[in-house]
Formats: C-alpha cells, structure tokens, sequence
C-alpha cells in the first residue's frame, strides 16, 4: 500500500515545482502537507529518478515529539534502512555531567553512518543541530576495526580504548565501557546493540563473541567489528592552529581561563559535560550541516518557530551562565559557547534548501500542495463508511493504515459491507491526509477511533544490567558459620595446606580467634543480615552457645512452618476459576498495545495467563521496576477475566493512584465492550453509591479504588481477581479484609520494591513471583546524587528544571512545618510558583491542588511521602528529598520513581543536613541509592532492604528475634530444610566429601580480579548438588575468563571429583603422586 502511495507522490506535479525550484535557485519554499505526507514527500525527493542517487535529506523538526512522528512515518515507508535519528543533547548548558549513553551513542552512530557514506534521510531537532558536535573526518581517523586473526599488539590495544574515553569496568554492562581479564577483553563500542568478547592467543585475536550483558555469557561468534569513539570530544587526533588560536582569542576578549579544555585536548582529564565545548574549540565546523555537501538537502520544518526555539535556547543559556558565572568565573559566556540563531539558519542555504511551512507563508511565493488532514471520528463508522464511499464516487483511492494485524482484522469486519472500497494495511502512520492531486486518501486506525497515537521510541540497547548477587561480601561484612556462628569476614587468604597451595576465608571471631574457611566449604559460611540497626553478637569459637541458639532456632521454625504449610495447603484445597479465553478478542487487545514488548513482560504475561487457566487459585507477585510495564500486564489479567463474564477489583494505595489507574484502564480498553469505574474519596456520595449499587448489580466489570473498595458496604457480584498495586502500602487491617476476599479468587500483587514480608514468601516458594528486569524502550536512569541541603544547590535543582519548562517535586515529610519550608523556598527563589500537597488536607483541597499541579499551574510542588506510590506526572523530571537520611531504602526508592517517566534526562537530589555526621545505615541507605541508579535496580533495592529491616514482619515477633540472631540467610535456610522435611521431599544438598590433593586449586588474581567474584565462584562451586552443575560453571568461566591456568583446572576437577565420590558413598579422597585412597564408611 504504501509503496503505491509513494510512487504517486514521485509524480506529484507540486514536486515537479521543488525540484525545478532547487536546481535553478538551489531552493524552495512549500505549505499545505498535512498528516503523514510530509513524510511522503521527503522520501519521494529520496527516491526521485531524477536527482542524484547518492543524495542524503536532513530533515529539521521545532521538537522531537514531532520528530519521532516524523522518523517513524518515514521508517514505514521506506525501511528503517534509509533513515535515522540524530537526537539532542539531555544536559542543560553549562551542566556538568555527559549526556546519557544512549544519546551520545546515536549521535556518534549517525555521524559515524554519515562519515563512511551512508545516504538516507537524517531526522533531527533545530535543538540538536544547534548542539556542537565532532568536525566531520576526525571519527574516521580514530575508528578502527578489530578481526579474527588480526595481530595486535594486546597492552596497547587496552591503552588504545583507555585513550578514546572507554572507562575500565569489572564487568561490562553499558556502551562506553571495557573489562580487562587475562586475554580475554569485553568492549561495548558504540553504534552497535551489543557488546563483544575479544580472546587473544599472545598478540593475536583468536576468536570474537558477542555476550548479553545481563548473564555476561557469549551468544554468537562474529568475524569483527568497529570501534568508534564513545563521545563526540575527540582528542587523539589533536587540533590544528587555527583552533589553538581560536581558544586562546575566547580566553582574552571572554577573560577567562580554559586550561581544563587544554588539557583535555592533549588527553589529559576530561570534564564531565567537556562535549558542551566543541563549538569552542571547532567554531562553526563543529556542526551537523558539516557532513553534509552542497547537492544534499536540508527539509526545515516551520523556520519561523525553529529560529525562536533556538533563540529561547540561547536565552535559556543566558540566564544559566549569569547565575553560575560567580561560582564558576571560567565558563565562557553564550556567544562564545553556541552558534547563533541567524548563524545556524543561514547555515542550511550552503544545502540545497526547503522551507516547509505549516501555514502559508506571507510576503513571498510559496508552492501549495493542497493536502488536507484526515477527519477524527471518534468511533462514528457511519462517518467514515460516508466518506469512503464518497471518494469512491469521485474516483479518489483510500487506504486504512491499521497499528497491527488484529486492528486490521476487526476493522475489516466492522467495514464489511462496503469491502472492496479501500485498501487495508499494517502501518502506524502518524496521521491520514487526502490528496486532490493524485486522488489519493489515508485514514488512520486511530483518527478513526480517537485514540493518540503513541509512537514508539526504540531503545538503542535493550538486554539488561545483571542482577548483582545480595550474597557478596565486603571486607568487614558480619558471616555466620553453619557449625561455628557469627564473625567477620576479613578477607580472601592463599594459604599452603599439606603441600598445595589454596584459597580460604578469613574470619575472626570473640577474642581476636580467627578461622580459615577454605573455599569448597563456602557452603556452610552465609552473609549476616537482619533487621536495621542490629549488630550481632559474635561468638566465641568453641563456646556451646551457637549450637543452644540454633537447637532453639530450629524448634520454633518448625511450629511456625506447620502454620504456613496449613494455611497454603487450605488456600490450594479451594477450587478457583479455570479462565479460558476468545483467542481473537485476546489477540487483537494484546496486538493493541502501542509498545514492544519487553522479554520479561511477555515471560510475566505468559506466567499470569497459565495461574488464570488452572483451576488453583492464583497467587503471584509481580515484582518490577517503576514504569517497567506491570499494569500492562494487570490490564490484560482484567480483561480475559472479562472475558470469562467475571469482575475484576483493582485496589491501589492512594486517591490519586486510583484516577490514574482508571484513566490509564479506560484508555487502553477504550476500543472494547469493557465498563470501568473508580471508587474513592474524590467521589460524591452519590457517586459512590451510585458505583456500589452498579457493582453489585454486576453493570461494573472492572472497579478501582483505595481502601474504600473494602469497606462493608461494598458487595462485588461476581469477583473472578483481585489486583492489589503497592501492596506494602496496605496497613494490617486493610490486608486482613483482603485476605478474606482472596479465599477462592485469582490474586495479582504488584510493586516494584517488596516490603520484605512479601518477597521472602515469594523467595521461599509460598507464592509465585514474576520478575520484570527489562527497561521500556525510551526511558533513561534517574541521576542520583547526595548534597548538603544549602542554598546554592537548591536554587540551581530547581532552576534548572523550571529553565527546561519542567515540574519539580520538593518532599518534605512534616505536615507540621511544611508550610514555613514552602515559604522559605518561596523566599529564596521568587517568580517561581510553588504549591504544598500532604494527607491532612481537606479531600477537596487535596484534589484540587493535585490536579491543578497536574495541569501545570504550579511549577514546584512542596509535599510529604503522598505521592510515593504510582503517581505519573512526565512533566516532572527533578524531585529534591529534603532529610533523606531519614527516610527508609524503600521510600527512597519509591519517590526516586517519581521522575524520569518519560524520555527526558530526571535528576534526584538527596538533600542532607550539611554539618551533621550521618548515621552508618544512613549512609549505607544514601550510597545505595547512587549506586543503583540504573533503570531495573528494584529487585536489587529490595534485596538491601532485606538486609536493612528483615524478614520478621511476616512470620512474628518471636521469629524477628531468631532472623536477628542467627542472620537471614541462615534462617530461610533452615525454614527451607524444614518445610522440605514436613512436606516428606527429599532436600538436594551438596556433597560432604572431603578431598586431600598436594595440587594448587584457587583463582588466580590475573584470572578474576575482582576478589568478590572470586568468593562468589567459589561460593557457587561449594554449593552445586550434581556434576552438570559443575559442568556449567565451568563453561561460564571458559567463556568469560578465557582458558584454565593449572590451579584453576586442579580446582575444577576437584569439583567433578567430589561430586563422583559421593555417588559411591565415599566421605572423603586422598590423591598422591603414586595413589589414590578412597574412604567409605560401614555404613
């Protein structure tokens, strides 16, 4: 369909007009392209016979909504192939931190793309061409390929990557980054999806792999690959004199001194946000419109509003310079640091130029092409069939571009009975458009229905980062020996033992006792956490108290496990609902979705779909980070349980969550039979009893609300499962209502940090849970920073977010003084409006003040924890905590999720007192934060907060007490054993064969550098149950550290070897030069 619609506008007689116009002015100016034919008309100048085969298209958009509208209309026309993006930056000017690496990768992808030649059409925004970048020639010169069987010299090629900017890692997880281990060096260059696996032999290549980032294993060889630089300041190739004598004429008329950007050029160290200085250093050759010649061309969307962008950037850039110049006197002012507004426009004309006007342009001739956008008919099909069957009558062609099969499918089936009046084809086109010239018409499936179309911002890298193990240890960290109790982990030891030398752990015990844990007996040695605050005592080796505490221990978890198997047993005994499904109506809502789905979320839906088909209860927790997809997946469980004539109950912790949900619910299920309802504190009386009488009635078949949902008055029909998002939001009394509700129904629990309690179940196998890891395509991490609450940073937080026309959220959590911190901050930054939000507010108030912040009548909104759980405001992209040292891991967590929900750099400032000493969990609270900064860390966050407040609340007072003397891991340990025990299942547990060698068995330095992946190698050693296990670890460490040294092969074969023994009834091997002894006991 669309290739036809293309060929038309190839011989459209307006373009007929462009091209006569370029090739004898080397310009045009046009108006009247509505919807999609914008995109039409660049990829038919593309595709045009007579112009240059080899010619490129820069196309120049005022915004990237539009843009992205644009490169996705273009990429469905002609392949995403013949196109690509060039974003802009996601730093304000003069800010002191590098772009995000997915921008910084797909701007050095498209330059690199454009040095070596490529032609297609460029879509950017007169914002990021207005952005300096890299003279053209310079990627070219530093790029190099690397290929099997190539000899290069292996210390200078690390020094080499070093040099470009690539940052040495222990693992590689990120673009930009290289991890050194033997022969063996991982890189993630940019301008690819995926990292490689480089293996030398000596100074040769000797095989390249790709590897997942996520499980760091290889997936597929490959004969090479390139490697451009990781940023846009390239300094290897040095610069000539006449950028010498640029900088040094800035420095003397600005007066200032760039020293730093000196020596950055010499490669010395670079300054974070150091890009931002090209256009210093390079002038105006530092400039998309560089890579381009004069017979390409350049499409300027609306000129007039592209130069006010710019000029509202440069004033943007005024006001930052003049605040920060005192603090920071050598930054050049703007008219040293960016090009011109006038200077960037007239830029364009060294191409062959077209102004595209939305409107027509007044005072000089412009070539009309008379397209007309396509109507919206919210949903009216009689409308539609009217004004096909009327083009039909006036010999004009339509077509229905549909986002998907299963769209296309229903909307052949609604048109039936005018079939053969219009083509139909899967295409998401931004927007429909008849055309009286070439009697062509476009209508869109979602002009038609009224829905927007959300155009898919696809992620550059889309595996994950690795789950780090929760199990790692720290020098200092408490550890608790199954036989001897609790010490202190103070290091990994070699120590010659019999002959052979090996590694063991070091800990110390009361009285300065140390012992040594030799590496295949890691098993029996667990990492201490308990609830916060706690410090264990540590014991005395040879004392007889650990053995009393854990006898005791044992006994207690043994009746409270009796309680747990009963209570699931019960909940297992009831029949639930088997659910079956209409394949066509499930497939078309799922095909409906405007997003790709991530692995993890179609593995979670798919997991979801088998618990609603069986007949047991479902019982499952979906664990996933913030906006990672879980009410995708919440919504699809509500609507085949609509399906199956069954209601559905959505319960949430907050009045705002609650509207946000029904809004979110209605939209997604606007084009199917599904009535949905909210119920909360924000509805009339009459409201609500209009909703109860409603529910009860069965006229409701998917209901959300707050706690409001379990109050006595409110009778559900027909529940078929309950959808419970932020589950350790619910107090005690509301989750005992709910388990009254769950007897027999499906039960969906969603959050993106579980409270302890409710991952510990899912950990220990009385519930089943659902990881979501993977990010959405167009989001990006969440800058996370800890500084003292002082005047300067809060005012340049806020600022900055206000400067870039965004929200802020400012979380202070006392009502009592929340007021006088709203006037100080008032005070302290004047014209900007600010309005105060907490729980103790009026229900109207409340609501209206959320909502007027929602459609931005205030720029900063001054709250307590209220908006910690759900709430979706893109526009906010900075949030300040003020006393974060007193908020908990979760909370944290969970306010950090407040910002970054779109595709906008966020930033979370952690606000400290400045001259107070923190507490040590303080500390650890703040650092874990930063540290886990990247998108899908919640299961990470949840893993510490495990550690940090414990597992009790679940299990009750008496067993909070065990978990903080004897550690969690422990515990779950032996509650698992128990269980096992009461269920009659038999436990598989490693091998207690002792093996006597005088060979060297350990991990060399140079083989794992990083000492905690050694323990956790020799920890996961110590515990496999059979030989495939071994056969496997032994494989990643082929893979991901290159060939075995001797003690490393000693070490593996010692593995096989116990696990052999083992199944002869052996306990223990003694293996000399001459001989082997083998003990097996009488028994």
């Amino acid at each position: 369909m669309l290739s036809k619609v293309l060929k038309s506008f190839i011989y459209h007689p307006s373009l007929q007009y462009v091209t006569e116009a370029l090739y004898s002015k080397g310009a045009a100016t046009v108006h009247g392209l509505s919807g999609s034919s914008s995109a039409f008309f660049a990829s038919a100048l593309l595709g045009k016979d007579a112009l240059k085969p080899d010619r490129s298209i820069l196309a120049i958009l005022p915004d990237e909504e539009e843009s992205e509208a644009f490169r996705g209309d273009v990429e469905d026309i002609l392949g995403s192939e013949s196109v690509i993006s060039f974003p802009e930056r996601d730093t304000s000017p003069y800010e002191h931190i590098d772009s995000h690496f997915e921008v910084r990768s797909q701007r050095m992808e498209t330059l690199e793309f454009l040095e070596r030649g490529w032609h297609g059409i460029v879509v950017s925004t007169i914002s990021a061409l207005h952005d300096p970048t890299t003279p053209p020639g310079l990627i070219n010169l530093v790029s190099f390929e690397v290929n099997k069987g190539q000899r290069i010299n292996f210390e200078d090629f690390i020094i080499s990557l070093t040099g470009k900017g690539f940052s040495r890692k222990n693992s590689v997880t990120s673009p930009g980054q290289v991890a050194v281990r033997g022969g063996i060096v991982d890189i993630f260059p940019f301008g690819g999806e995926i990292p490689y696996r480089v293996e030398f032999l000596g100074d040769e290549v000797e095989s390249i792999r790709t590897f997942s980032t996520s499980s760091q294993r290889s997936l597929e060889c490959v004969d090479g690959f390139r490697i451009i630089p990781p940023d846009e300041f390239i300094t290897e190739a040095g610069i000539n004199s006449s950028d010498e004598h640029r900088i040094m004429d800035i420095e003397n008329k600005a007066g200032i001194n760039l020293d730093k950007i000196k020596i950055a050029l010499t490669g010395g160290e670079r300054p974070n946000g150091v890009e931002q200085y090209l256009y210093v250093v390079f002038g105006a050759q530092a400039s998309l419109c560089s890579y381009f010649s004069s017979d390409d061309i350049v499409l300027i969307f609306d000129p007039e509003m592209c130069k006010d962008k710019v000029d509202k950037k440069l004033n943007h850039a005024f006001t930052i310079w003049e605040r920060q110049k005192n603090d920071d006197p050598d930054i050049p002012p703007p008219e040293y640091f960016f090009m011109s507004s006038n200077e960037l426009m007239n830029s364009f004309e060294k191409l062959l130029c077209i102004k595209n006007y939305y409107l027509r342009p007044t005072g000089f001739k412009s070539i009309n092409f008379n397209i007309q956008s396509s109507r919206h008919y919210q949903g009216n099909l009689d409308e539609l069939k009217k004004d096909i069957q009327k083009a039909q009558m006036e010999r004009i062609k339509c077509h229905i571009a549909c986002d998907n099969s299963g769209q296309a499918e229903r909307l052949r089936e609604l048109l039936e009975e005018i079939e053969g009046y219009y083509a139909m084809d899967v295409a998401r086109l931004s927007g429909g458009f008849t055309d009286p010239a070439t009697r062509i018409a476009i209508f869109t499936d979602h002009e038609i229905f009224g829905r927007h179309l959300r155009r898919v911002k696809y992620r550059h890298y889309k595996d994950g980062v690795p789950i780090p193990d929760h199990r790692a240890l720290t020098l200092g960290d408490y550890v608790v020996h199954v036989d001897y109790g609790i010490g202190r982990y103070m290091g990994l030891k070699r120590i010659n033992a019999g002959g052979a030398e090996t590694d063991c752990l070091l800990i110390r015990y009361k009285g300065d006792d140390k012992l040594f844990v030799p590496v295949e007996q890691l098993k029996r040695l667990k990492k201490f956490s308990a609830d916060e605050g706690i410090v264990p005592v540590i014991n005395k080796l040879g004392g007889t108290s650990w053995e009393k505490l854990k006898a005791r221990t044992k006994k207690s978890i043994q009746r409270m496990a009796k309680d747990l198997l009963q209570l699931y047993a019960e909940r297992k005994a009831f029949m639930g609902n088997a659910f079956t499904f209409d394949k066509h109506m499930m497939s078309s809502m799922e095909e409906s979705f405007v997003y790709e789905e991530t692995p993890d979320q179609l593995r979670a839906w798919s997991e979801v779909k088998k618990d609603m088909e069986s007949s047991s209860p479902m019982e499952r927790l979906i664990c996933g980070d913030v906006g990672f997809g879980k009410t995708e997946i919440a919504i699809r469980a509500a609507f085949m349980a609509v399906l199956n004539n069954k209601q559905v109950a959505i319960l949430v912790p907050t009045t705002i969550l609650a509207e946000q949900h029904e809004e979110t619910f209605k939209e997604r299920l606007a084009d199917f039979p599904v009535s949905i309802a909210a119920i909360s504190r924000f509805r009339s009386k009459k409201e609500q009893k209009d909703i109860i009488d409603r529910l009860a009635a069965g006229r409701i078949d998917i209901i959300i609300g707050t706690h409001r949902l379990l109050s006595t008055d409110v009778y559900i029909k027909n529940l078929g499962i309950l959808i419970v998002d932020e589950e350790q939001r619910f107090g005690v009394r509301s989750k005992e209502r709910i388990k009254k509700l769950r007897s027999n129904i499906d039960v969906i629990s969603m959050s993106a940090t579980p409270i302890p309690r409710t991952l510990n179940m899912s950990l220990l196998g009385a519930r089943d849970i659902s990881f979501i890891n993977t990010p959405p395509p167009d989001r990006y991490s969440v800058h996370s920073e800890v500084v003292p609450f002082e005047e300067k940073y809060v005012t340049e937080a806020i600022l900055r977010e206000i400067d870039r026309d965004g929200q802020v959220f400012f979380v202070h959590n006392r009502v009592r003084s929340i007021e006088s911190m709203a006037s100080y901050l008032r005070k302290l930054i004047p014209g900007v409006t600010f309005c105060v939000v907490h729980g103790q507010l009026p229900e109207k108030e409340l609501e209206t003040r959320m909502r007027d912040f929602y459609h931005r009548k205030y720029q900063v909104l001054v709250t307590t924890m209220i908006i910690e759980s759900g709430l979706d405001i893109p526009t906010v992209n900075t949030i300040l905590i003020n006393r974060a040292d007193t908020f908990g891991l979760s909370q944290l967590y969970q306010l950090r999720g407040r910002v970054g929900r779109s595709n906008i750099r966020a930033y979370a400032y952690l606000l400290v007192p400045p001259k107070m000493t923190l507490t040590k969990t303080a500390r650890q609270r703040l650092r874990t934060i930063e540290e886990f900064s990247e998108l899908g860390s919640g299961f990470n966050i949840a893993m510490r907060d495990l550690e940090f407040r414990g597992a009790g609340n679940i299990l009750g007072t008496e067993q909070s007490g065990y978990i903080a003397a004897v550690g969690f891991d422990l515990y779950t340990d032996l509650l698992h054993e128990t269980i096992a025990e009461l269920k009659g299942e038999k436990v598989s547990k490693p091998p207690e064969v002792e093996i006597h060698t005088k060979r060297d068995s350990y991990f060399p330095e140079k083989y794992i550098p990083d000492a905690q992946e050694r323990v956790l190698f020799y920890r996961r050693l110590s515990e496999t149950v059979s030989p495939d296990e071994v056969k496997a670890i032994e494989e990643e460490l082929t893979d991901r550290f290159g060939r075995f040294e001797e003690p490393v092969s000693n070490l593996i074969e010692t593995a096989y070897l116990r696990h052999y023994a083992a199944l002869i009834g052996a306990s223990e091997v003694s293996i000399n030069t001459d001989k082997v002894g083998i003990f097996i006991p009488d028994n």
